[in-house]
């Protein structure tokens, strides 16, 4: 039991970290197949261990939380996400519960195609653009209207029409074309900026930064296309008419819905677009199938979080092909040996790959891997590449098998696995160069202390020349042993050590997540600094007062009790501490409220508020 709720725990724990990667950072990282493979599996756990589901489970709220950036709206109608499947079995099963919902022997359905974008719920009063919202939670999202020049396809004035006397809500999906995305690209080339990676992630970004940008608003890079209306008394009985009230409207509908008669009719429909998928202008990720009788579809009702009426068949990644060059062996600050194959370059849905994560030894033995293996190779949601198979079929004699090393690739010391994982460790904490080199690239890194600047490569340079052998030391260097050194020149210098200095006000949250203590993510982080309040608090915790703490438990309560208990820790805390590093939690400062109505009177409260 203890191994199920540790693994519940984990899928948890991973889970929020990609959704809090997505939904606040508008970065994709894992692909969506695995992502959903991972939210099934933990429904499952659940589903059997009821007792053992966290309160913060992804698999108990809808989207995102709210972010801190946008004013925050409640949505009139709550709005829900869809259920989804990769299998036509899952979608017959799911039709026939449709037809006995609804006592009938067949049932029409419209089938749309599901853009892969960003959900938004636009607001109309008397035919005047009120605001434009996010998912949210599903019950209130970010008012993100100051966004607006940016979208293509979303009128500040109705078309004149009876209905546009109404109060009603507009929602569909901002996507980015591929053409809008390769000149975005173009323009941060020249202006020095990384480039963004796919579609879906570009037109999140956009749509999280706190300001527009004014040179978009001349071309507007994303275009919004409407699935939905939600009014009271609007005189519409089928989702096909709606569709077709949207567009008398003046809204551009994207999603080249098909009216399905029966099952035949909507795997027809999903197996011509999974052919004609890639000649769109955008992405899409599969087909939503909707019950047409809207008057149906409000008897068959929803779930606490998604619709009974509705499903989302997705596709699976496309696999392409390509040749194994190699494997490299990658130590992490943790001396985690992680294997990642070198590919011969190929293209896929529309960038070039050169390499991809294999994860583990046990992924390296499934898939048998030789030098010079064709492997397919697929990238869901065209964002991370997977090696998902091997065509034995091109392999010679000659080829050598890749067998997972025995020592650690950096310091050569014997490689082992922890009690009951799939990943193999080097034990050399202390000397590995690998594990120093990441332990500090963590420490500097943006969500940590955050000084700009000193990226891998710098911090590399100066480990190499001696300049620093720990994060420690970072706060020691001197201008004239930097002036010496190539890449560092006198302007990013000044920054450089300004950022260092600056570091020191970092909050406490961070600093504990800037130590790398094994398992201690950001979230872990704050519960901490806010419990323990104090460094030298946290740093003599019983191992049963942070097993009971919420999201800890008894493999991070360990693992917290172990860093602390190393001497070689508690030196360096201490260093840092002496350095002038915030070692305690200080709560932000409120202002105080003067001559309010309410000031100094309590409020009590009932019902939900």
């Amino acid at each position: 039991m203890e191994k199920i709720a540790e693994e519940i725990k984990q899928l948890v724990d991973e889970i929020n970290r990609y959704n809090d990667a997505f939904f606040q950072k508008g970065i994709s990282l894992i692909d969506d197949y695995t992502f959903d493979q991972l939210v099934e599996r933990l429904k499952k756990l659940e589903n059997a261990h009821p007792h053992l589901k966290h309160a913060n489970s992804p698999t108990q709220k809808i989207g995102e939380n709210v972010g801190k950036i946008f004013p925050i709206h409640a949505h009139r109608y709550p709005m829900g996400s869809l259920g989804n499947t990769y299998a036509t079995e899952d979608l017959a099963q799911f039709y026939a519960r449709l037809k006995k919902l609804s006592n009938q022997s067949t049932l029409d359905c419209m089938c749309e195609l599901k853009l892969d974008g960003i959900a938004l719920s636009i607001g109309y009063k008397g035919g005047e653009f009120v605001h434009m919202l996010t998912r949210g939670d599903g019950k209130k999202g970010d008012d993100i209207s100051r966004h607006l020049p940016i979208i293509k396809g979303i009128p500040k004035r109705l078309k004149s029409i009876p209905m546009t006397k109404k109060e009603f809500y507009i929602r569909g999906e901002v996507v980015m074309p591929f053409d809008a995305l390769d000149q975005l690209n173009a323009t941060y080339k020249k202006a020095g900026k990384a480039p963004l990676a796919n579609p879906r992630n570009a037109a999140s970004g956009l749509l999280r930064r706190k300001e527009v940008d004014p040179l978009l608003s001349k071309s507007p890079p994303l275009i919004f296309s409407p699935y939905s209306l939600h009014g009271e008394n609007l005189a519409i009985n089928t989702q096909q008419l709606a569709l077709e009230t949207i567009d008398s409207l003046g809204f551009r509908v994207l999603s080249r819905a098909h009216h399905c008669k029966n099952f035949d009719d909507i795997v027809g429909y999903i197996a011509h677009w999974e052919e004609k998928k890639d000649t769109l202008p955008f992405l899409i990720d599969g087909i939503v199938i909707k019950v047409n009788d809207l008057r149906r579809q409000k008897e068959m009702g929803s779930t606490a979080q998604r619709p009974r009426w509705a499903i989302a068949f997705k596709y699976k990644p496309k696999a392409e092909k390509t040749s194994l060059i190699g494997v490299d062996f990658r130590v992490g600050r943790s001396g985690q040996v992680t294997p990642i194959a070198r590919l011969l370059p190929t293209l896929l849905q529309g960038s070039q790959i050169q390499r991809a994560t294999l994860h583990n030894a046990d992924e390296i033995e499934r898939l048998n891997l030789h030098e010079g293996d064709t492997v397919f190779l697929v990238k869901g949601g065209d964002v991370i590449p997977k090696i998902t198979g091997v065509d034995r079929r091109h392999r010679e004699k000659n080829q050598k098998k890749i067998e997972f090393p025995s020592h650690c690739p950096s310091c050569h010391t014997l490689l082992s696995k922890e009690r009951g994982s799939v990943h193999f460790y080097c034990r050399n904490r202390k000397k590995c160069p690998a594990q120093i080199k990441n332990r500090i690239v963590h420490f500097v890194g943006k969500n940590a202390m955050d000084i700009a600047d000193l990226g891998e490569k710098k911090v590399e340079a100066l480990l190499k020349k001696g300049c620093i052998a720990s994060s420690t030391d970072l706060y020691l260097l001197e201008r004239e042993k930097l002036e010496a050194l190539e890449g560092f020149q006198e302007k990013s210098i000044k920054k450089l050590l300004q950022s260092i200095e600056n570091s020191k006000k970092q909050p406490f949250s961070r600093v504990i997540f800037a130590l790398g203590i094994p398992h201690v993510g950001q979230t872990v982080a704050k519960k901490l600094a806010l419990y323990f309040k104090k460094m030298d608090y946290l740093k003599s915790a019983h191992f049963d007062d942070l097993a009971n703490m919420e999201d800890v438990g008894p493999i991070i309560a360990q693992s917290i009790c172990d860093f602390f208990h190393d001497p070689d820790q508690s030196k360096r805390i201490d260093a840092l501490k002496n350095l002038g590093l915030t070692m305690e939690y200080i709560p932000l400062k409120k202002e105080k409220k003067v001559g309010l109505p309410f000031s100094g009177k309590n409020m009590v409260i009932s019902g939900t508020f």
